[in-house]
Formats: structure tokens, C-alpha cells, sequence
């Protein structure tokens, strides 16, 4: 009796864990669409990367460069602010590799189990292509490592999106 109460109690918790997790990689997914839905007019691949689902940053080329954008949204998913952080030169030592499909997973990677870290607040990123196909998809933690895309990629998101938190 002892035994399958506590085998229940433990599925129930797995089960729990599992529903949870899946519940945030879904709400990351919309929130992503809904601020990726403002820049429909653009017919051109964007790279996003947030973090809370309320924060992020969206970068996609433009003629001479690569545009990087701030926004933020409020609890119902609508914008409440959006800020050209810089135009960056094509030349871009990280950007200019960030659009190559070719460096990216298929698979919506929502955990890792072989991760030597894994701390910190929800953080989500995509690369969706002009059709709307998705790249690189991952929701993670936002300090786990290995992280599933370019390393320079990642801590370039990371840091940008962080000082425009912090301003």
C-alpha cells in the first residue's frame, strides 16, 4: 500500500513537472508570434530572443545591415515599447552567421538533460524564416550550458537584451 502511494505521489509530481514545463514552452512559443506578428510587413527571416516572455529582442536584415530591436510587452502579450537599439553593418562577425539555417536544429529543444548548468529565468529564442518555418527553437533556462545554439550567438543576445533591460 505504502509503495503505491508513493509511486503515485511521484508520477503525480512528474506529471505535474511535465505539464508545467509544457505550459511555459507553449506560452514562449505565442508570446514570440505576437511580438513576430508586428513585423508581418517585413518579408525577411528574424531572429528573436526573450527572456520572462516579456522581454526581448528581435533582429533581421535590412539592405545594409541588420536591424536590432527592443521590445517589451506588458501581461497580455501587447507591446509597450519597442526601440531600435543600432543598425548593424553586414559585416557583423556573430549576425552575419545568426541567418544560416544550416546552424540550427530542427527540434523545439525544451530541455537538456546533459547540461552542466542550468539556472536562471525562462528564456526563449527562434529563427523564423520568411515563410515561418522556425530554426534553432528552444526554450531553456536562461544559463544552461551548453546552450543548443552558437555559443557568440547566444552571449550576444544575451548581453544586448540585458542592457536594454537595464536601461
Amino acid at each position: 500500500m505504502r509503495v503505491d502511494v508513493f509511486l503515485s505521489a511521484i508520477l503525480s509530481i512528474g506529471i505535474n513537472i511535465c505539464f508545467a514545463q509544457s505550459n511555459i514552452d507553449s506560452i514562449s512559443r505565442k508570446r514570440a508570434d505576437m511580438v513576430l506578428h508586428n513585423f508581418d510587413t517585413l518579408p525577411t527571416s528574424k531572429v528573436l530572443y526573450s527572456i520572462l516572455n516579456t522581454f526581448y529582442y528581435v533582429v533581421y536584415p535590412v539592405e545594409r545591415g541588420y536591424r536590432e530591436l527592443f521590445v517589451k510587452i506588458d501581461s497580455l502579450g501587447m507591446i509597450s515599447k519597442t526601440e531600435v537599439v543600432r543598425t548593424a553593418p553586414l559585416q557583423h562577425e556573430v549576425l552575419s552567421k545568426a541567418f544560416n539555417i544550416d546552424n540550427y536544429d530542427q527540434e523545439y529543444i525544451t530541455s537538456m538533460p546533459g547540461a552542466s548548468e542550468v539556472s536562471g529565468n525562462i528564456s526563449y529564442f527562434v529563427l523564423k524564416d520568411v515563410n515561418g518555418k522556425r530554426y534553432g527553437e528552444y526554450c531553456l533556462s536562461a544559463l544552461t550550458s551548453p546552450v543548443p545554439i552558437n555559443r557568440e550567438l547566444y552571449k550576444y543576445l544575451f548581453v544586448e537584451l540585458a542592457n536594454c533591460i537595464g536601461h
